[in-house]
């Protein structure tokens, strides 16, 4: 057994690593491991624990430190290509011990070069592009040609490949976060972190989801968070500052209508997807945009009338002369929040590549949380919820008592959680420092919906 110390030792800050050249070959079978594997039949044999406790250090140099290493966990595998861009990245599936120490089975996380080189091997009997793009079919060509522009090396694939691992292989633990475009909550992070959006049919040799599940649907390009060119400034404290390059990249905008959930790039929008400039509309773009609810398919129904054009003729052709009124009784339900935090709910959810953080998610949480806070206010407040709750509560003894617990969490979850967030200076700072809150943003609606964004 591995001896577990009367006091645990902190480990090392992960070391920051350069953006090296990557080798011409790199084939899995070629990592170096100190004790290799063992077969599956005899892994099998060992008795399973839940958890164990390793001595691990980056390098020789280093003073060991201990840390649990659990099933579920990602990690970094001891390799010939530890500390370079290629590093080796395997989710722990199950842990057996002998009684030298334990075995692990892990999944292993494929960089865009393994994939590359994994659907060589299956289909191209010549290394040059040429051959290979004539031989393999279009979706695994879309593959390539994804791949070959991807300049993060941290973006990683989720393989059906398994192996045993020796205990001295693990490195450390680490966290390979899940990044959905589609989430109104995706993770924070930048290009130093480790991220996965797809994994890796080995058997297939195609990503899961597709290509174009994520992409723009009107030009079917796939995004880069975090383009090469700007990827400056690695001395500084965050390892990340913006580079002027930064403006040559499209913004992107997003449709946050359940049925939707898609990014697209601006110029595409702007091609065939703009509100016509002589279509005026009953409400302004500003109510229009803080119209769509993030959390159910039609506009928000206290700001749906405003969402609608003014018809060419009949007596609701005057509605725009009505509008402002109309809008000042709605507005008068959120005077006593924030107005930095009103303003930021009417602003279109945008992004664009080369921004640190911002590359990932752009405005969407304050947007999403902004509009909700509003929701919440124009439905009644916590008054409402409340009453709603206490209802729900009195059907807690009868036939549909479980189905009334679901939804007590759910109102508590959704209407009750944004009520700690209306803190004035967090919304009036992101004015000062965030997406401009101005009319510089063109007037694009979603391809889907029609809704603005």
């Amino acid at each position: 057994m591995v001896p577990v110390p009367a006091r645990y030792t902190q480990g090392p800050k992960r070391r920051r690593r350069g953006r090296l050249t990557m080798p011409p070959k790199q084939r899995r079978n070629r990592v170096v491991l100190d004790e290799g594997d063992i077969p599956m039949k005899q892994f099998k044999a060992l008795k399973v624990v839940q958890a164990a406790c390793l001595p691990v250090k980056r390098d020789e140099k280093e003073r060991p430190y201990y840390t649990y290493f659990y099933p579920g966990d990602d990690v970094i595998v001891k390799s010939e290509d530890s500390a370079t861009e290629n590093e080796w990245v395997a989710k722990i599936e199950e842990i057996r011990m002998q009684t030298e120490g334990p075995y692990f089975l892990v999944s292993w996380y494929f960089s865009a070069h393994d994939i590359v080189e994994r659907i060589k091997a299956s289909y191209c009997q010549d290394d040059t592009s040429d051959f290979c793009h004539r031989l393999v079919s279009s979706e695994h060509n879309k593959i390539l040609d994804f791949l070959a522009k991807q300049t993060n090396t941290n973006e990683r694939y989720l393989s059906n490949e398994k192996r045993t691992l020796w205990w001295e292989t693990m490195l450390e633990v680490i966290s390979v976060l899940h990044y959905d475009e589609s989430s109104l909550d995706p993770p924070q992070f930048t290009e130093e972190d480790f991220f996965t959006r797809r994994s890796f049919d080995l058997t297939t040799t195609l990503l899961s989801p597709g290509l174009d599940e994520n992409a723009c649907t009107l030009c079917h390009e796939g995004y880069d968070p975090f383009p090469l060119e700007t990827l400056s400034g690695r001395d500084s404290d965050s390892g990340y500052s913006r580079s002027p390059d930064t403006n040559n990249y499209d913004p992107l905008h997003f449709c946050p209508n359940p049925t939707c959930r898609k990014w697209y790039h601006r110029q595409c929008l702007l091609a065939e997807h703009t509100e016509h400039p002589f279509t005026p509309f009953i409400g302004a773009r500003p109510i229009r945009l803080l119209a769509v609810d993030p959390d159910a398919p039609e506009p928000h129904f206290e700001l749906a009338r405003f969402t609608y054009p003014v018809p060419p003729r009949g007596k609701f052709s005057q509605m725009t002369l009505d509008a402002e009124p109309r809008w000042d009784s709605v507005l008068k339900k959120l005077t006593h929040l924030p107005p930095g935090l009103v303003r930021i709910a009417q602003q279109p959810i945008v992004k664009r590549a080369g921004e640190g953080t911002d590359s990932v998610f752009g405005n969407l949480k304050d947007v999403v949380l902004a509009r909700r806070i509003c929701y919440q206010e124009l439905e009644g407040g916590v008054e409402n919820v409340v009453d709603e709750v206490t209802t729900l509560f009195a059907l807690l003894d009868g036939e549909d008592g479980e189905e009334a617990w679901r939804q007590i969490w759910h109102t508590l979850d959704t209407r009750m959680r944004p009520l700690a967030s209306p803190y004035t200076p967090y919304w009036d700072n992101l004015l000062l420092n965030g997406i401009p809150d101005d009319a510089s943003f063109p007037t694009v609606t979603c391809p889907s919906c029609q809704s603005a964004i």
